[in-house]
Formats: structure tokens, C-alpha cells, sequence
């Protein structure tokens, strides 16, 4: 009986470990040093609780540009990260990466975020197996202090149509 036990636990062990392989969980965060960058982004600010509902309108409302085929771009997320942010709260500018040419959607703002350089972490796996967005910030601070950048205070998250996903942190 325990043999039995014994087996079945090697074996959804290594059936758990295969799994993970296969969905890229053993890839590591590899930072690389991007070029010149330039990014018009149509979107909504929020700044709040990390559970607060208008995080999911906001990026429901800019997937759906992409979806409802309003404007050809890529769904953004840009994550602010400062000192005063409190505790539990988030700033984040959620939307779409446009072209420039293009008009600006309706119900929607637009940034525009430019550097000579950057440093980016490519991601991907499938999404259950990336990392959390904290170690791949975390990744590409290290980057940007060993090039003796300052350290970045926004982190750009783009959603690729293969649902792999990159993160850059710009160069000030």
C-alpha cells in the first residue's frame, strides 16, 4: 500500500513538474537594453485600491477597442511606482497603443511616453506561469542601476496579440 502512495506521488509529481515545463514556468526574467522608443497611448487613469472595480472597466473599455476592431494597437498598461504611493493603492494608465495619425477615441486620453533608451523583459509564457509583476519591476530596477539610469517610476506593460507580453522600463 505504501509503495502505491509512493508511486502516485512520483508520478503527479513529475506530471505537475512537465506541466509547468510546458507552460514556460522555468523560464527565467531576462532584461535586455532596448533602443529609442515612442509610444502614443489612449487610455484611462486610475489611482486607488487594487480590488477597486474600476480597474476592470478601465481595461475592459480599452481591450475593446482592440476587439470591436475601433483602433489597431496593443493593450497597455502603465504602472506608476513612487515613494508616496500609499500602501494597497495602485496608478496605473490603462489602454491602447495607437499610432500616431489616428484619432484619439472617445472617452479616452492621451499620453505619450518617449526615450532614447530603454530596458525591456520579454515574458512569454503562458500566463499562469509568469512571474508577478513585482520580480519582473524588481529585474529591470537592478537593469537601469547597474547602467546607471534613475530609477524608472513607471514600468509599461504590452499585451501582444500572441499573448506573450513585454515590460519596459524607460530611460529618463
Amino acid at each position: 500500500m505504501a509503495k502505491k502512495i509512493y508511486i502516485s506521488v512520483i508520478v503527479g509529481g513529475i506530471g505537475i513538474l512537465a506541466f509547468y515545463y510546458f507552460v514556460g514556468g522555468f523560464k527565467g526574467i531576462v532584461v535586455e537594453e532596448d533602443g529609442a522608443v515612442s509610444y502614443r497611448i489612449a487610455g484611462n487613469y486610475f489611482y486607488g485600491k487594487y480590488d477597486d472595480r474600476q480597474v476592470e472597466i478601465n481595461f475592459v473599455k480599452a481591450r475593446d477597442l482592440i476587439l470591436n476592431k475601433t483602433v489597431e494597437g496593443e493593450l497597455c498598461v502603465i504602472a506608476y511606482k513612487s515613494d508616496t504611493l500609499r500602501e494597497e493603492y495602485i496608478a496605473q494608465f490603462i489602454g491602447v497603443k495607437i499610432p500616431n495619425g489616428i484619432a484619439l477615441p472617445e472617452g479616452f486620453e492621451e499620453r505619450l511616453f518617449t526615450s532614447d533608451k530603454c530596458a525591456k523583459v520579454t515574458l512569454d509564457m503562458h500566463p499562469i506561469a509568469m512571474p508577478n509583476p513585482e520580480k519582473v519591476q524588481d529585474k529591470l530596477i537592478e537593469y537601469a542601476q547597474s547602467k546607471g539610469w534613475t530609477q524608472p517610476e513607471l514600468f509599461l506593460e504590452i499585451y501582444k496579440p500572441d499573448n506573450s507580453m513585454e515590460v519596459r522600463a524607460l530611460k529618463d
